[in-house]
């Protein structure tokens, strides 16, 4: 049970007619969810693309092929310690001479994308997309929908561009990411790259501390920003920050040229309070000299 929990999140495990179908990454680790019946020899062979043994059940143990040394263990279960692109194929559980079940792995070449907490990315994924034909384009991580989009005239349909962007990443939205396509009437189909994964880094001490917001998720080109201002949440902070700059600006203004006015007013006062004490001793605004011993 606990080798299985470590293994999820390197495995998708989805069923196609009743067969179990694994999909692993590249490099990662792996088990075929089949076994014999306790007290029962068996063989486990690869049959497609290519025909060869993989490992032989003896006394309740699996040892490996020749070709699997290197990646297989003696177990109770059948494990690959790492995937190489050629385990893709179709592999038989021979159990006391007779086929008792079936299983479908796919390995998976991902692209590998590293950010911070908070950053946007984008992950990419690509399909030749045609015209005049509806697609269903399914990001999915961990067995569950992150985004799912039907359109028959969408931008991203004239560009095969199924890339997924996330404004602003959280350390939850590590994992593994796997891009699928669908035309109507169709069956799933995988685009290239298949598959991502995307490792979130904590935002070091010098950087902000707030919380990030939650994350948003759109296919490529159908994120609207303003070039040189960022969104338009952003454009409309930097609008309101100029209306009250100059609105303070206006005010400050104001008063001083009020303050400059009343201490103008208040000098004239004072000569005007200076003449009416001693009019005698001006003249048309004028000083006179006392002229009164001549």
């Amino acid at each position: 049970m606990e080798l299985l929990q470590l293994l999820l999140p390197a495995l998708f495990f989805v069923s196609v007619f009743s067969i179990p179908y694994v999909k692993v990454m590249l490099g990662d680790p792996f088990i075929l969810p089949g076994n014999c019946p306790t007290n029962i020899d068996g063989k486990l062979r690869q049959t497609q693309p290519q025909s060869r043994d993989v490992a032989t059940r003896l006394h309740g143990v699996w040892t490996p092929g020749e070709s699997f040394r290197d990646r297989i263990s003696p177990n109770s279960s059948v494990f690959f310690n790492s995937s190489v692109y050629t385990d893709s194929g179709l592999y038989v559980f021979m159990c006391g001479g007779r086929e008792v079940s079936e299983v479908q792995v796919e390995v998976v070449v991902f692209a590998e994308t590293s950010v911070t907490e908070g950053e946007a990315l984008s992950l990419s994924c690509y399909y030749p997309t045609t015209a005049g034909t509806c697609w269903s384009v399914r990001w999915v991580k961990d067995g569950k929908d992150v985004l799912k989009e039907d359109s028959c005239g969408a931008d991203w349909l004239s560009h095969g561009d199924l890339s997924l962007n996330l404004q602003r990443a959280r350390r939850e939205d590590r994992g593994d990411y796997f891009c699928y396509i669908q035309a109507k009437g169709g069956l799933p189909l995988s685009g290239t790259p298949a598959a991502a994964r995307l490792k979130v880094s904590e935002r070091s001490p010098d950087q902000t501390t707030s919380t990030p917001p939650l994350a948003s998720v759109s296919l490529a080109q159908t994120t609207t920003e303003v070039n040189g201002l960022g969104t338009p949440a952003a454009v409309a902070t930097a609008v309101g920050c100029l209306i009250v700059g100059a609105v303070f600006g206006c005010l400050m203004t104001y008063f001083c040229l009020r303050r400059a006015s009343g201490g103008l007013s208040e000098g004239r006062t004072s000569e005007v309070e200076r003449k009416s004490l001693n009019p005698a001793r001006y003249v048309n605004g004028c000083h006179q000299s006392d002229t009164s011993h001549v």
